[in-house]
């Protein structure tokens, strides 16, 4: 942990008192980058421009809240939502105007952010108390003014070939941050119910699979066993314990059919020669793909995942080929990127597939495989 998270060396609190003789104490802390700020900093305090002001949403789950947040970004351009519950998001609402730029401070309430709320790349999201500190000061030409929108579609095409994508007809319209009923209803529901409803999650073909919110390693093996007619996909915060080494890449078919590339496990048949059962076609190329199998847990329990190519080369941050060539002929530093697999936690997208993996000439039953991250 950096000086950043600390107060000023050599530096004291100050400590002031009004005018009833109460003492009054204001943090003291060194500015410092969004990128530097982690769930280690009990002390922080940054720089930035409100790039993008929400809207203050009142919800019911029991009892009537509200919540709202604002993204804000530094002279580097990283970025961080700041969020407030209750009284402190009826603060933001109040104090805070979209453009201007503020020094926040605060003690702790740094917290793993939620992808589904946040439209741009960032581990953490602060939350607001009571004892943060919002001064607004004079404009900062170093820091981009930015504002990041948050459209919403209608009438657009869903495609889920190769990944999933919405594209725009002649019939759809965009409308950028409207101010509609629709929009506060869908915010609403995202914060109290997103992550405790299942979706059945459709797609052009007869298959079809059952998508829950973030679970335990247990919660997810033991919803699993009732959902048997369909595929299951499932949100994980896990570390990994074990990487099987042996065997974590294959050779991949490079022919191209129907604009993609086949990519199904190939056979040696001669020296210079590679037999593809799957497109019945015969290679002197061939491409090393991953198929990564890891032992992932939780505090509840540990299960066996594959990640194959696009997962696994996100998790290891280089491609098979390149991490098999470090196996042969650098064993220390391949040691090194297995130990810093190991050291992470990682939000995983599990897909639990209803058919079986063939597995060294056996049949693996119901087998979990890791989505891109």
């Amino acid at each position: 942990m950096g000086d950043h998270c600390l107060f000023s060396k050599g530096k004291k609190r100050s400590q002031k008192f009004n005018h009833k003789g109460e003492s009054s104490k204001k943090l003291m802390i060194n500015e410092m980058p969004i990128k530097d700020i982690n769930d280690h900093c009990y002390r922080w305090s940054l720089r930035a421009r409100v790039t993008h002001k929400g809207k203050l949403v009142f919800f019911e789950t029991g009892t009537v809240g509200c919540v709202m947040s604002v993204d804000v970004a530094d002279a580097e351009s990283s970025k961080i939502c700041i969020v407030g519950f209750g009284e402190n998001a009826k603060r933001l609402s109040s104090e805070i105007e979209q453009g201007s730029v503020y020094i926040f401070s605060g003690y702790s309430g740094v917290q793993h952010s939620k992808p589904a709320y946040t439209p741009y790349k960032s581990n953490w999201e602060i939350k607001a108390s009571k004892t943060m500190e919002i001064k607004r000061v004079e404009d900062d030409l170093r820091i981009p003014n930015v504002v990041l929108k948050r459209p919403k579609m209608k009438g657009g095409r869903i495609s889920d070939y190769n990944g999933k994508s919405i594209s725009v007809t002649g019939g759809s319209t965009l409308l950028v941050d409207p101010e509609l009923e629709d929009v506060s209803w869908l915010h609403e529901w995202m914060v109290a119910s997103y992550d405790t409803t299942n979706f059945v999650h459709v797609t052009n073909s007869s298959s079809k699979a059952v998508i829950y919110g973030t679970k335990t390693v247990s919660e997810m093996l033991s919803i699993n066993l009732k959902v048997s007619e369909f595929s299951a996909i499932f949100r994980v915060i896990v570390s990994v314990k074990e990487i099987q080494t042996g065997d974590f890449y294959y050779p991949a078919c490079m022919k191209v059919v129907n604009g993609r590339q086949c990519s199904k496990k190939v056979t040696q048949v001669s020296e210079s020669m590679w037999q593809c059962n799957s497109c019945d076609s015969d290679s002197g190329d061939i491409q090393l793909k991953y198929a990564l199998h890891l032992c992932i847990l939780d505090s509840t329990g540990h299960i066996w995942a594959v990640a194959f190519d696009d997962a696994a080369n996100e998790i290891v941050g280089m491609p098979a080929c390149k991490l098999a060539a470090l196996q042969d002929d650098d064993y220390t530093s391949f040691s090194a990127i297995m130990d810093s697999i190991r050291s992470k936690m990682y939000n995983l997208k599990l897909n639990r597939k209803k058919t079986d993996l063939e597995e060294c000439g056996q049949q693996v039953p119901g087998w979990f495989e890791i989505d891109k991250l």
